[in-house]
């Protein structure tokens, strides 16, 4: 699924893909390590970041914002913040 997010997204700079695995079984704590395992410096080097977001049938929602150490283009400590901001 990473792979066809990344396809999306231009070459330069790369962009931030959000998934919503509010569905998903396992959810962020089984799927972070998955996608942190796909950085790696020869592929989806076009994914700056990846925002997991999971919301509970109470309403409680569940976020966190992972960043591509390999990124083509590395996200600023600014841009990181605005990220957090915007989905925590």
């Amino acid at each position: 699924m990473l792979e066809t997010e990344a396809e999306q997204l231009p070459r330069e700079p790369g962009g931030v893909v959000v998934l919503d695995i509010s569905s998903v079984i396992g959810g962020i704590a089984e799927w972070a390590p998955l996608i942190k395992r796909r950085f790696q410096p020869n592929i989806n080097k076009r994914i700056r970041a990846v925002v997991l977001q999971s919301q509970a049938l109470g309403g409680d929602q569940n976020t966190e914002v992972l960043i591509n150490p390999h990124a083509r283009t590395p996200l600023s400590d600014e841009a990181i913040e605005s990220i957090k901001k915007m989905f925590i």
